[in-house]
Order: structure tokens, then sequence, then C-alpha cells
């Protein structure tokens, strides 16, 4: 259950009621302290059940949620499902301009990409998510048994496998996770690029080559 204290007036929000809310808020630790023993009790059914909270790194306003999903479908259905790009990507933006949530709200934002390489390429390497990182060669895993009955996420640690990622990293004081700024991109790429933004990875790699004389 979470309250609201607003001039004078509490206003309640159980878990299932929380996206109600009329803005964002913010759980500050204080706010936790006092529940930290029963927190400490829950099991994954009760978190799961709660689950409608999110870091403040990845706080949004609701258009940036929508165009940010909007951009991760059109990458996907582009190069996993053979959809035309020029067309969907039509399409999308039509049905953004028509938005009914808020009429104060003008859709597509400047944030959208407008072009088909910004979408569907990982930013990283800039090749297509649905290639092999930086088009190497894919190496070969060798098999690790476990029994029949246990969930395996092996194809989640491939090289090429795809993820969210974030060409500026997400900062608290700054809303970042919006259409300009999240992509898909290769689990490689992605990996290297940790917490930093694509700039210092940039910087970083062009380091490593010059140490070794791979400059060309």
């Amino acid at each position: 259950m979470f309250v609201i204290r607003e001039a004078e007036k509490e206003f309640e929000y159980p878990s299932d009621r929380a996206h109600e809310m009329n803005r964002r808020y913010v759980a500050l630790p204080e706010h936790w302290i006092s529940h930290v023993s029963l927190l400490k009790s829950w099991d994954e059914i009760l978190w799961t059940q709660n689950s409608c909270v999110i870091p403040i790194l990845e706080a949004c306003d609701w258009q940036d949620a929508v165009e940010t999903y909007a951009v991760l479908g059109i990458a996907v259905a582009v190069e996993f499902f053979g959809v035309d790009f020029d067309r969907v990507y039509a399409q999308v933006i039509q049905q953004l301009k028509q938005q009914k949530i808020d009429s104060k709200v003008s859709l597509p934002s400047a944030r959208f990409p407008t072009k088909k390489n910004e979408i569907t390429n990982c930013p990283v390497c800039r090749v297509s998510i649905a290639e092999n990182a930086a088009q190497l060669p894919e190496r070969v895993r060798e098999k690790i048994w476990q029994p029949a009955w246990r969930t395996t996420k092996r194809e989640e640690g491939e090289d090429s496998s795809i993820q969210l990622m974030h060409v500026q990293p997400l900062d608290e004081s700054e809303l970042r996770h919006n259409a300009s700024n999240a992509r898909y991109g290769h689990r490689w790429c992605n990996v290297a690029m940790t917490d930093h933004s694509l700039d210092e990875t940039l910087d970083f790699m062009e380091y490593i080559v010059k140490a070794h004389n791979r400059c060309g």
C-alpha cells in the first residue's frame, strides 16, 4: 500500500492501483526503513505481486515509454520478421500522431529517430541486431548438461543475443529512458559498454587498438 500525503489529504494506492497515480512519486530510503524487517520476510510471490515500482534510473514520462516501445518494436519487426521498414515506420508515426492520451502532448517527439539504421542497428558495432556482433564469427559453446525441468537462459548468454541498452548511461538526476537513448543491441556490445556512454566506450576501444598497433 502506498500512501500519498498532499495538502493535508491522504490518498491510498494498493499495488494493483499504483498505475492510477497522476504523477511520478519517489520512495526515498526513509520511506522504506521502517518496513525493512517486513520486506526481508517476503518471498518471490509477494515481490511479484507488488512489483509496481521501478528504479528511479528507469523512470520516464508516458510519452517516452510509448515512443521507446515503438522504436524497439520496429527494430524487432524489421530485423527478425522481415517487415518492410518504410511501411511499418509510417504506420507507427501515424498512430503516434493520433494518440488520444493527452491532447497537450504532440507525438512523435523530436527524440524519435528517423533513419532505419538508427533503429535496427546495434549502437556500438552498427551491425544489424539480427547479425553477429561486429560481424565476427559465431563462437562455438560447449553444451552443458542440466536437468530437463530447469529453465535455461543459455541463449541469452550468446554474444549476439539482443539486449536493451542505453547510448548514454542512465542517471538518477535526468530522465534518459527515451526513444533517442534506448535501443536493442548485441549482448557483447552491451557488456563492453558497462555503465559508460558510447563515446567513452569508443575512446576505450580506440586506446586498446592503438596499444596493440592495430590502427592499420
